[in-house]
């Protein structure tokens, strides 16, 4: 490791040292410079303060990027499902000939008529589109809830930076 007193040997000897603490019950670190020069201690803390910053952004940036990625792949993946119901019920219902007022929803009460043939076949379509919808829909929520929680999350925390001392 170079440090000042062995980067020029012609420079005169510095003694500084650097301490980095997390502060206690909070998402903050605390730096610490010492140096001879306080002016020299604080334009260090500030830097590791600005590049742990950019580095912490960064890193929590990708997480979020993958995050998001992951969670719109799923409503992709739902979406198309939904999508190939939704055409497999329209595929019945033409091949069978039935007129459904609202393919949306499925009467499953007592007084509901008995699918005969091919129409247990459309309801089973049916069954499996109004899954998917409802596989789609909890995707869906997923990634707002997911948008809103890493929102909040590479929100970065300041830097706290602790007194600049000098060393006598």
């Amino acid at each position: 490791m170079t440090t000042p007193a062995t980067a020029n040997p012609s420079v005169e000897p510095r003694a500084w040292a650097i301490e980095i603490r997390e502060v206690r019950n909070t998402r903050l670190l605390e730096i610490g410079a010492y140096d001879r020069d306080a002016a020299l201690a604080a334009k260090i803390a500030n830097t590791i303060a600005e590049v742990y910053r950019e580095n912490r952004s960064r890193d929590l940036q990708r997480t979020v990027d993958k995050t998001l990625s992951s969670a719109e792949a799923e409503v992709e993946r739902q979406q198309q499902q939904a999508d190939a119901s939704a055409a497999e019920m329209a595929r019945i219902r033409e091949h069978d000939g039935i007129i459904n007022p609202d393919p949306e929803h499925i009467d499953m009460s007592a007084n509901a008529p008995k699918a005969v043939g091919g129409r247990s076949e459309y309801a089973e379509a049916k069954r499996r589109y109004l899954r998917h919808c409802q596989l789609l829909s909890a995707a869906e929520q997923k990634l707002t809830n997911t948008r809103i929680i890493l929102a909040d999350a590479t929100k970065v925390s300041p830097v706290h930076i602790g007194k600049r001392q000098s060393l006598q």
